[in-house]
């Protein structure tokens, strides 16, 4: 049964709830103030609430605008309060009606909405709380005027003030969890604190919203908002009373600014003369400055919608023709989207190309008005480049057969050859990455008749369709070849593009971080194609390329990664600020920060940010689907999770569109091994890292080969170690190059090589696998003791609390107590009886004396003869 949704359902204040409920029971009492919205009523009943009634007589009032014109209106349900006319008896006849109910208990008032108490009511208030007589909570807002009273009631300390604010983003998140009953995307809460601006009560309606229409819905676990992201929907309810005494000026105004925000001052001033500055005075628009002129906005993105929702459609295109008579086409504010808007409200000709170019930018945040804009644009003009946009578009809002079904319309209708071309190359990008079937693209592609004009163009979109079939390497080479023929022809960033890709790939960080490089610096000093740097399609380009960089500097780095590459957010308790990666695809950003926290060994975080990467790519599958719900199985198994793991690669099984090659076979392998099924494990593997070699995904294969060692056990690295070496000459990613040449040295079966390797994975931040080193280093160690081998024990008790392993069970040995099998279990590590005393709070000679009771029990003489098994391990 869904968990209703209300004002005071879940508090994420615990730590104002404490200073109140302080406050309440130990002193006076407080007042609650903060903004409209920010939860302040359902602050005070959380503290309420859990009062014992045995102990604490509670009376609630609620002030309310009709009863401040009747002094001590608010009051007029207690019998006694409305007794005469005089406000002093009132107010005498009220506190004695409070105790006499209250009895042997305390009396409690709570005056919500206090701010609209009358001058008698809130002066009596004031008397009250110098009186002492009960504990008093009012809760206030501090947005607007107050009486003198009731500001007296803090200034002068007679009522701790608690002030309450919107909440940040950890807080949202938390509130959110506790609305939904469930663990909440960060993308979501990312989202619907940016519409609600932390205001608790517009995100409580957000959510009873979002649950009716079905655009809050679970996934993968998570919650989610599912639709546009561009702008939120349109809450009337919570801005009603605020436009309802809007005269007819002032809802043009508020309309421009709604379909043009941010919109040039001088633009609303063509609207209705002064109005903006009025509308400001009423809270309802903001401005601001940007060096040369006042821009106005409106004063909460909800409001923008609701605005947008109400206006008529006769409104909205007199005032769009206004807009559009008095704006400045060269001028860059209003942007793209307005425009489009203004001509879309206009119902007059448009301008196709606009429409496209905004169609384009909103097609991945909010993907119907995309295909609204577009379709406008075919309508009027039918150019094949209008066509595949509105393809495109219809695509991206989930409508894929409507969009092939334009295509193939337009194809057939259209004699030209360069035109049947453009569409034809689209229909091969919609079987790569629509029907998930790039080889099938590719033997498309081949089968096309180009012309000279467009081979760059065609050869990078083969070279894509290899890069996307699994073939790095191939593609690798295409895009070579075609940048030493054209290094600077029209396709030419697209082609570095992939090449940057496949580099990372194979394993050729450097060169894949030259490549992005040279796109970054291209894209800011270029005001076209890869620069533009909007959410439309070049935007998202350019977020790849950052993504490449962020994959090949956390393969390339030997230090122990920062912020920037291991994120540190569990889900329900903690929602940080986004990580230093600008401009990166939500979905693309939450795989990355999945790796790195796996590649780490950082289990938890990297399960919720592969969670959250594979639910964006569920609607509508992403290129990286197969690569997601493949590394979210790894980690769940290796978390000892096998059943979501299986549950994870059955509601996300492998197509044909993998960038990775190899990816799913290896993610069954690792699951058959934590099951125990080993040949099934091996055989698994093996085929993960023949498909990784064919393709030359040097990356790839080096991890694979490293499970590999893992699932064989002892005889694992004897059996992968000349491949590894291999794949270690051909590699350029020092932070992956540790696992391999540790992975080697383990069957040299040499102590003190294998702690220093261990020592060299936990520099890099490579935990687990030094972890295995660091056991294997200390089981060899035992057998000499000394001081390499109590620093092998010591790293890697370190690494297993950092990976939150359980800790091992200390054996006793019949003849020694526990105190005794303690102490020996640290001197047969190697450490000293010092070392022993300090760690164990002891002094030097009761160590001493336990150890000389040891060895005469154990028959032995020194610590040297000590047992094996004694070691901490």
């Amino acid at each position: 049964m869904p968990r209703e949704t209300g004002a005071d359902t879940f508090v994420a204040r615990e730590r104002e709830s404490r200073i109140v409920l302080a406050a309440l029971t130990s002193g006076r009492g407080s007042v609650i103030s903060g903004p409209a919205g920010t939860g302040k009523t359902a602050l005070a009943r959380a503290v309420i609430r859990p009062l014992p009634v045995s102990r604490y007589a509670v009376t609630w009032v609620t002030a309310s605008r009709a009863a401040r014109q009747v002094p001590f209106g608010a009051f007029a349900m207690l019998p006694s309060a409305g007794a005469t006319r005089d406000p002093a008896t009132r107010y005498a006849r009220l506190v004695d009606e409070l105790v006499r109910r209250a009895g042997a208990r305390v009396p409690v008032l709570v005056v919500d909405d206090a701010h609209h108490l009358d001058d008698a009511s809130a002066a009596g208030l004031l008397a009250l709380a110098t009186s002492g007589t009960l504990r008093l909570m009012t809760v206030v807002r501090s947005d607007v005027p107050l009486p003198d009273a009731l500001l007296a009631l803090w200034k002068d300390r007679y009522l701790h003030q608690v002030q309450v604010t919107t909440f940040d983003r950890n807080d949202t998140g938390r509130l959110l969890c506790g609305l939904l009953d469930g663990e909440v995307a960060r993308p979501t809460v990312e989202l619907l604190h940016g519409w609600t601006g932390g205001n608790a009560a517009f995100m409580v309606e957000l959510v009873r919203q979002g649950r009716s229409t079905r655009q809050l819905v679970r996934r993968r676990g998570l919650w989610w908002w599912q639709g546009p992201t561009a702008e939120p929907p349109a809450l009337s309810a919570v801005f009603a009373h605020r436009l309802a005494s809007l005269d007819s000026s002032s809802r043009d105004v508020l309309t421009a600014v709604a379909l043009g925000e941010p919109l040039p001052l001088a633009l609303a001033e063509t609207v209705a003369p002064g109005v903006a500055e009025q509308l400001e005075e009423q809270g309802l628009l903001r401005t601001t400055h940007d060096g040369s002129r006042i821009l106005v906005r409106c004063q909460h993105p909800l409001l923008s919608a609701v605005a947008r929702a109400e206006a008529s459609a006769a409104r909205q295109r007199r005032v769009a023709e206004l807009l559009l008579r008095a704006a400045d086409p060269a001028d860059r504010l209003p942007g793209l989207v307005p425009r489009a808007r203004w001509q879309l409200a206009t119902q007059q000709p448009v301008d196709p190309p606009l429409l496209l170019r905004a169609a384009r930018e909103v097609q991945h945040s909010d993907p119907d008005l995309a295909v609204r804009f577009a379709a406008r644009a075919f309508a009027q003009s039918a150019t094949t480049t209008a066509a595949v946009g509105y393809a495109n578009a219809l695509v991206a809002s989930g409508a894929t057969a409507q969009g092939r079904q334009v295509l193939t319309r337009h194809r057939a209708a259209t004699d030209d050859p360069g035109d049947r071309l453009a569409v034809s190359l689209a229909l091969v990008r919609y079987r790569c990455w629509v029907q998930r079937d790039p080889v099938g693209a590719r033997e498309e592609l081949a089968l096309l008749r180009v012309p000279p004009a467009a081979v760059d163009r065609v050869e990078t979109l083969d070279a894509t369709l290899s890069l996307f079939a699994g073939l790095p390497a191939e593609a690798l080479a295409k895009v070579e070849a075609l940048l030493d023929r054209a290094p600077d022809g029209p396709s030419a960033d697209r082609a570095r593009l992939v090449r940057a890709t496949a580099s990372v790939l194979v394993g050729q960080t450097g060169r894949a971080l030259t490549t992005t490089s040279e796109l970054l610096t291209g894209a800011a000093e270029g005001p076209h194609g890869l620069g533009q740097t909007g959410s439309g399609s070049s935007g998202q380009r350019l977020g790849t390329v950052r993504a490449i960089q962020k994959l090949a500097t956390l393969w390339r780095a030997n230090d122990q990664p920062g912020p920037a590459d291991i994120p540190s957010y569990p889900v329900r308790a903690r929602f940080d600020e986004p990580g230093p990666s600008p401009g990166l695809p939500a979905a693309l950003r939450c795989l990355l920060d999945g790796y790195a926290g796996w590649l780490v060994g950082a289990d938890s975080i990297a399960v919720t940010r592969l969670r959250e990467a594979l639910g964006q790519q569920c609607a509508i599958p992403g290129p990286l689907r197969t690569e997601t719900a493949a590394l979210l199985a790894v980690c769940l198994a290796q978390g000892g999770r096998p059943t979501e793991a299986t549950q994870t690669l059955t509601d996300d099984p492998p197509d044909r569109l993998t960038l990775v090659p190899g990816v799913s076979a290896w993610a069954a392998a690792v699951l058959a091994g934590t099951r125990g099924d080993l040949p099934t494990a091996c055989g698994r593997i093996e085929a993960a890292i023949d498909a990784a070699h064919r393709a030359g995904c040097g990356a790839a294969e080096l991890h694979y080969l490293v499970q590999a060692a893992e699932l064989r056990g002892a005889s694992g690295p004897v059996t992968v170690a000349d491949r590894i070496a291999a794949v270690l000459r051909r590699i350029d990613a020092p932070r992956l190059a540790l696992t391999g040449a540790a992975t080697i040295a383990l069957t040299r079966q040499d102590g003190g090589e294998l702690l220093h390797h261990a020592i060299a994975l936990d520099r890099a931040g490579l935990l687990r696998p030094a972890w295995r080193l660091a056991e294997a280093a200390a089981a060899l160690l035992a057998q000499h003791g000394g001081p390499r081998r109590a620093e092998a024990l010591v790293l890697l008790e370190r690494l297993r609390v950092a990976l939150g392993q359980p800790a091992p069970a200390i054996p006793t040995l019949p003849a020694l107590t526990s105190r005794e099998t303690q102490i020996a279990a640290f001197a047969a590590a190697g450490l000293t009886d010092r070392e022993i005393s300090r760690r164990l709070t002891l002094s030097v000679r009761t160590v001493e004396s336990h150890l000389a009771r040891v060895y005469r029990k154990l028959g032995v003489n020194s610590r040297q003869n000590l047992p094996v098994e004694l070691t901490l391990a």
